[in-house]
């Protein structure tokens, strides 16, 4: 787990699953290190790999893409909208896709991510026990504030 994500976490927040990005999309370019073009076409997926972090906590979702140009995603659970898998044919043979999140703010795409479909069900059920919890906690609320 990335240090800058672990720093953000909030009061009673942990982990609950990391998106990694799957080794797999570099071998292409190691194929095309023997031709010479690989060193000019591996520096896009390698900074992915190396700069790309995603995950969810049980409150919020947390994610981060690129080096020079960032796109950072920081949302409660209760304002992401949908959570999608694109996977091509490769990535479901080698079990990676595109993961995207919809938000209240905008959407956010995290490509080669090992496992797509099941960091999404993940993160779905995550967000019904997030509501969960949260409807519980008002009604605990509620019927407090009436008892006295």
């Amino acid at each position: 787990m990335s240090k800058n994500i672990e720093q953000n976490l909030g009061r009673d927040e942990h982990v609950i699953r990391e998106g990694k990005i799957n080794i797999i999309v570099l071998l292409p370019h190691f194929l095309l290190l023997f031709v010479g073009i690989g060193l000019i076409t591996i520096w896009k997926p390698l900074i992915d790999l190396i700069t790309t972090k995603l995950c969810f906590t049980n409150k919020k979702v947390i994610g981060k893409v690129g080096l020079i140009k960032t796109n950072t995603l920081e949302a409660p659970l209760n304002k992401v909208n949908n959570a999608s898998v694109e996977q091509g044919l490769f990535g479901k043979i080698m079990n990676y896709g595109t993961v995207r999140i919809d938000t209240s703010s905008g959407t956010y795409l995290f490509s080669h991510i090992c496992d797509p479909n099941g960091f999404k069900s993940a993160l779905m059920e995550q967000i019904d026990r997030f509501d969960d919890e949260r409807i519980q906690k008002q009604a605990e609320t509620i019927a407090n504030s009436v008892n006295k």
